[in-house]
């Protein structure tokens, strides 16, 4: 089998890729009826949810793992930072069936529809994503001393700021103006990976507008069956979820000698009503609609300075994961 990294480079070499008869009458099922704007059909999301669907043929749903999700996108050249995604795994009109139907129920700008059917058996990927920000094309990989220029325009936010997280773990943070426009020239000093990330400020608080990682000089591709273990060892516990994820935060501060943070059950019983808020609002947000943001739920709890993440994903760690790659949020 074509490794899924070589299929994404053979597809981004092309024109951008013209739906299958299949992939088609997906996406004409998900429109009728649909409530709200109809979203775009997106060449980059398109090409991530066929190597995804590849890859789910190949290995199973656990190869929707974050870390395979976020592979797929960065190869498709998509700064989606992180889209829903669906599968569907039936004969050819069952599997359009309810991958139309799974695809018009989630709110998007922006979807991309992948299939793969063989043996009689129709393997779909769908991903929805609301996009936050145009951006013009950006290189995934450059050469050591590159200075690319990053431009674009926030939609429906504001105060754009670069994050950028070098090779050695650094995080740096540039402000780029009020908004929505924005531009700023990136330097690529040394060999190695790197991840651009530009956030917005809005109602509902900070927002990751897009997710850019770049490999810089002679740096081997990530493998994409590395990441299929994901979460298999994790307990189904919540309180075991709890625990690895405070394990995983110290190991990350052990890497960057800062000192270990010490647990707090008043910012926990915070930290965990506000979970069960976003779960039955079906939405990730530091401030969700009605509520008040990281000061009000605080109120009442000592403290000097507060920062709080929010993350979705199959699993406590899984949504950690995705939150500790993201420049922003470290």
């Amino acid at each position: 089998m074509i490794g899924a990294a070589l299929i994404a480079s053979l597809l981004l070499a092309g024109a951008p890729p013209a739906p299958s008869p299949l992939e088609q009458r997906i996406f004409d099922l998900s429109l009728s009826p649909r409530s709200g704007p109809t979203p775009r059909l997106s060449p980059e999301l398109t090409r991530a949810a066929r190597t995804l669907a590849h890859d789910v043929a190949a290995h199973g749903p656990a190869a929707l793992s974050p870390e395979r999700l976020r592979a797929a996108l960065a190869a498709a050249g998509a700064f989606d930072p992180a889209p829903e995604a669906r599968y569907e795994r039936a004969t050819p009109d069952a599997a359009a069936a309810r991958a139309g139907l799974a695809l018009r129920g989630l709110p998007a700008t922006d979807v991309g529809v992948g299939a793969f059917v063989a043996g009689g058996t129709a393997h779909v990927v769908v991903l929805a994503s609301t996009r936050r920000a145009s951006l013009s094309p950006f290189p995934a990989r450059v050469e050591p001393g590159a200075v690319v220029r990053l431009r674009g325009a926030l939609v429906g936010l504001r105060a754009p700021e670069l994050h950028l997280t070098l090779p050695s773990g650094e995080v740096r943070e540039t402000a780029l103006g009020p908004g929505p426009a924005f531009a700023a020239d990136v330097r690529f000093a040394g060999p190695g990976r790197y991840v651009l990330e530009v956030t917005g400020a809005g109602e509902r608080g900070p927002t990751v507008a897009a997710l850019l990682p770049v490999a810089c000089g002679d740096v081997p591709p990530e493998d994409p069956e590395a990441a299929l273990a994901g979460d298999a060892g994790e307990e189904r516990d919540p309180r075991e979820a709890v625990r690895a994820v405070v394990r995983a935060i110290a190991a990350l501060r052990d890497r960057h000698g800062l000192p270990r943070l010490a647990w707090s059950p008043a910012l926990a019983e915070v930290a965990r009503r506000q979970s069960e808020a976003m779960a039955r609002a079906g939405e990730v947000a530091h401030a969700l609609r009605g509520a008040g943001g990281l000061e009000q739920r605080l109120r009442g709890v000592a403290y000097r300075r507060a920062r709080e993440n929010v993350a979705r994903g199959p699993s406590a760690i899984a949504a950690h994961r995705a939150a500790e790659e993201s420049p922003a949020h470290r």
